[in-house]
């Protein structure tokens, strides 16, 4: 606990210099010492909430007193522009607003996001297929490679059919365990 303490209060400096640099009034407990909590635990208390009410609340005072008009303004004249853009043009005029009190002012919601990964599947070419277990996959992605398909190449097939990433060790183990199953049925006698 000791260390879980000196750990936060090592960082709290540094993080109530940087939200300063904002402008934000960090929060701070009161220095109350340790007999005002002993002799008036429910004072005490009272502070640290009355403190924790006012920081709150200091926070929508700074977001009521961002210039509305300046944000608006700029938002119609640029109505293609992003949020985060705007707070960067509207800061160049000294208006300082963040990006969160943009968007809220504009009522903006944040553009769609694409993701293009070179290593994914194409979504046209995964085809629906009935679920299976996992080991059933193995099984059905090496028949269809044949004997002598390695676990590489049958978990790059796996990713292409069913969109299931799996090890490769995993791949061994169960291709060892359907060749046993094989022996096993096939009879030694």
């Amino acid at each position: 606990m000791a260390l879980l303490a000196v750990s936060e209060m090592s960082w709290a400096g540094p993080r109530a210099a940087k939200r300063a640099e904002f402008g934000e009034r960090p929060f701070r407990l009161p220095t109350l010492g340790g007999w005002a909590w002993t002799l008036a635990p429910s004072r005490a208390g009272r502070t640290v909430k009355a403190r924790a009410v006012d920081h709150i609340e200091q926070a929508r005072r700074v977001l009521s007193s961002a210039d509305v008009a300046a944000i608006r303004a700029t938002g119609d004249a640029h109505p293609d522009m992003p949020p985060a853009e705007l707070a960067v043009l509207l800061a160049m005029y000294g208006v300082t607003v963040d990006t969160t009190q943009v968007a809220t002012v504009l009522a903006a919601r944040p553009a769609q996001v694409t993701v293009d990964r070179p290593d994914a599947p194409d979504m046209h070419k995964v085809r629906e297929l009935p679920p299976v277990t996992m080991a059933a996959a193995v099984v059905e992605a090496a028949s269809a490679l044949g004997p002598d398909a390695d676990a590489r190449a049958i978990a790059d097939r796996i990713l292409e059919d069913r969109r299931l990433v799996v090890d490769l060790p995993y791949v061994r183990t169960v291709l060892h365990r359907a060749k046993k199953q094989r022996e096993m049925e096939g009879g030694y006698a």
